[in-house]
């Protein structure tokens, strides 16, 4: 399914809040290594046109961000 209108593609520098609840924590850095619609996979409770795979810089991978989940980043 082609996205169209997507604010990160692929390699896009994000970041995100290490826990939304506690902010004092600071930010987690990251690379997109996916974009992809939930309209596509069958394994999904609800249906999103757009969503993200994230790469952190620790190594590991956060899947179903919503674009409003993550956020660009210089760093």
């Amino acid at each position: 399914m082609e996205i169209p209108d997507i604010p990160y593609r692929e390699g896009a520098k994000v970041c995100r809040e290490v826990d939304i609840e506690r902010p004092e924590l600071g930010l987690k850095y990251g690379r997109v290594n996916r974009v992809y619609s939930s309209y596509d996979r069958s394994d999904c409770r609800f249906r999103y046109p757009e969503m993200y795979s994230v790469i952190w810089s620790d190594g590991t991978v956060g899947e179903g961000f919503l674009r409003h989940g993550i956020s660009p980043s210089q760093h």
